[in-house]
């Protein structure tokens, strides 16, 4: 009879050489087709874990949104002339009471009759009239308005205001009423008509 203690240690030996075998055939057998990339990673994995893409709007549908911007086209809009040397300037724009205007104003105009001398734009001399002007305390050359039967208000280069009332717009260039007769130069203006004051403005 043989030696026992060598016969286990083959047999141990025999085994682990089988496992081994065993354990090779399975890491050769090729991954099946649900076995890819696109398994779920096991937890904590955040090699093969995914960022969720964010879907953005195109510019062409962003184009498409409605503006908030809303533009009141006028119902009218007079272009016109103020001769420095008239003393009201009846426009004949005939304004009813509700309506809104805006008016823009330039151009040069010569109050001194002295050829280069107190050259002026419509917002004047910022200084004061005496009191035979059309506008006492406007400046010189200012451009100014009135309605008929209304005191005068600065208008300058830019205005804008609300009819409270039917009414005709008379314009003029600020002076001494008895000296327009040499005066030279004009100003020009123009005046968008609304029904009502346009929102936003």
């Amino acid at each position: 009879m043989g030696n026992p203690s060598r016969s286990i240690v083959l047999l141990a030996a025999a085994v682990l050489i089988l496992a081994c075998s065993t354990l090779k055939g399975r890491s050769e057998i090729p991954l099946s087709a649900s076995a890819t990339a696109d398994t779920a990673p096991a937890a904590g994995d955040i090699r093969t874990s995914k960022t969720p893409s964010i879907s953005a709007t195109p510019m062409a549908d962003r184009s498409k949104a409605p503006s908030r911007t809303h533009t009141v086209t006028p119902i009218a809009v007079e272009e016109l002339t103020v001769p420095a040397d008239v003393v009201w300037r009846n426009t004949k724009v005939k304004l009813l009471d509700g309506q809104y205007i805006e008016i823009r104003a330039w151009g040069k105009s010569n109050i001194s009759g002295v050829p280069g001398n107190d050259i002026w734009n419509p917002d004047g001399d910022q200084g004061y009239c005496p009191s035979d002007c059309l506008m006492p305390r406007a400046g010189y050359g200012t451009l100014i308005g009135k309605f008929p039967g209304g005191l005068p208000f600065k208008i300058g280069s830019f205005l804008q205001m609300e009819i409270e009332a039917d009414a005709v717009l008379l314009l003029a260039t600020n002076d001494n009423e008895p000296y327009y007769f040499d005066n030279t130069g004009s100003y020009s203006a123009r005046i968008p008509v609304w029904n009502r004051r346009p929102a936003g403005v």
